[in-house]
């Protein structure tokens, strides 16, 4: 289980430099629209292109950044340990990259939990 934790992401450095670099084209854009280098169309235009950029980059690094938390609870020397010190966010993130997870029905007016109803399915 740990070796499918332990797939780390080597691209999050870059999506990070790459997140840097669209922040100061926009903030250069704002200075250019300041020295009224850029009119207000103009400027308007290049902040959606920055904008939309940005947004797929983050979107990449969060999945990114999600990676590397696994890979790092994947390769802690006692990755049981790790993920019973791991907050709630964390040990959801690892159920759902180990397993799949489905909740059948249960008996109507039960009210009591049964295990029979939850079926587990191990990633491979």
């Amino acid at each position: 289980m740990a070796d499918l934790l332990a797939g780390g992401s080597p691209e999050l450095a870059p999506l990070r430099e790459a997140e840097a670099k669209l922040e100061a084209a926009l903030d250069r854009a704002r200075d250019q629209l300041r020295r009224e280098v850029l009119d207000e169309d103009e400027f308007k235009a290049t902040k959606r292109e920055i904008k939309a950029e940005l947004t797929v980059i983050r979107r990449k690094a969060t999945t990114a950044a999600r990676s590397s938390r696994l890979a790092q609870l994947g390769t802690a020397p006692d990755p049981a340990t790790a993920f019973a010190d791991a907050g709630l966010s964390v040990r959801r993130e690892v159920i759902d990259a180990l397993a799949d997870v489905v909740l059948r029905p249960g008996r109507r007016g039960g009210g009591l939990f049964e295990p029979s109803t939850v079926e587990i399915h191990w990633r491979s």
